[in-house]
């Protein structure tokens, strides 16, 4: 279990930098076998600033909650 006394995992921080560099390449690996890339240019979350910074700020929220259901250990 990830937070076991011996595992040393019982800080948020800690644990995000184990499982955070498995969950980017998982995450890109998908990306590149199932997203449309040719369509990337032509996609609206990134076609102005206000879309970027939309676009950054939800991202930011998924990971807030993400880091903060490890903090809390909230179970769903």
């Amino acid at each position: 279990m990830l937070f076991s006394n011996n595992s040393g995992l019982k800080n948020p921080i800690t644990l995000m930098s184990y499982v955070t560099p498995v969950m980017a390449v998982s995450t890109a690996l998908l990306s590149l076998a199932l997203d449309p890339w040719d369509e990337f240019r032509e996609n609206q979350y990134f076609d102005s600033s206000v879309h970027i910074t939309r676009s950054c700020l939800l991202m930011l929220l998924g990971g807030s909650i993400a880091f903060l259901m490890v903090r809390l250990r909230v179970r769903f």
